[in-house]
C-alpha cells in the first residue's frame, strides 16, 4: 500500500554490479521514489542500495549500506543545511546530491557550502541526473544548467552597476610609481 511504501526504510536486495556506483535514495514522495528507482535501474553502472523517507531513516541506512552517493530530496533536510553538514561529517566517504524545489539562491548556496557535491532541480531530466551521478562519483562537483542560471541571475542582479564602480586609477605613492 501507499502508506507502507512511504513509511519504511528499505535496503534493496543486492545485485551483482561489481564496481557500480552505490546510491541511497532519500525521498519523501512515493511517486518520486518509483521514478528514481526506474531511472537508476536503467543504468547498469548505478546500484540502488536503499530508500529512506525521513532523515532519521536516512542516517540509519547510510551507516548500514555505506553508499557512494546519497540522492537527497531537500525536504528531508527540513531546509536546514546543518543537517547535511552533520551527515557528511559523520560519513565523510559519502557524497550528496541534493534535489531542490526552490530557486532560493541562499538555500542552494548553503547546501554547497555544507558539502553537497551537486544541487539539481527536483524535476531534472533522467539523462541529466545520470550524468550528474556519474560526475559526482568521479569526484567532481556538478550543477545543473537551471541551478547555474539561478546563480548567474542572482549575481547579475546584485553586482555593482558599471556606473557604481570607480573608474579612477588607484593613487600610487612615489615609490610605487617607479
Amino acid at each position: 500500500s501507499f502508506t507502507s511504501l512511504t513509511s519504511t526504510a528499505t535496503a534493496e536486495p543486492p545485485r551483482s554490479t561489481a564496481g557500480a556506483i552505490r546510491i541511497l535514495i532519500g525521498e519523501s514522495q512515493a511517486i518520486f521514489i518509483a521514478g528514481l528507482k526506474s531511472v537508476l535501474a536503467s543504468h547498469p553502472d548505478i546500484d540502488n542500495v536503499g530508500v529512506a523517507n525521513s532523515f532519521q531513516m536516512l542516517l540509519r541506512l547510510v551507516a548500514e549500506t555505506e553508499p557512494d552517493i546519497v540522492l537527497l530530496d531537500e525536504s528531508l533536510l527540513d531546509r536546514r543545511a546543518d543537517r547535511l553538514r552533520w551527515l557528511l561529517n559523520s560519513h565523510p566517504n559519502t557524497n550528496v546530491i541534493v534535489e531542490v524545489n526552490s530557486e532560493e539562491l541562499a538555500f542552494c548556496l548553503s547546501l554547497l557550502r555544507a558539502g553537497a557535491r551537486a544541487v539539481v532541480p527536483r524535476l531534472v531530466a533522467p539523462a541529466q541526473l545520470a550524468q550528474c551521478i556519474q560526475s559526482v562519483a568521479k569526484g567532481s562537483h556538478w550543477i545543473s544548467g537551471k541551478v547555474l542560471g539561478w546563480l548567474i541571475d542572482d549575481w547579475q542582479t546584485h553586482r555593482p552597476m558599471r556606473s557604481e564602480v570607480s573608474l579612477e586609477l588607484p593613487h600610487f605613492n612615489a615609490r610605487e610609481t617607479i
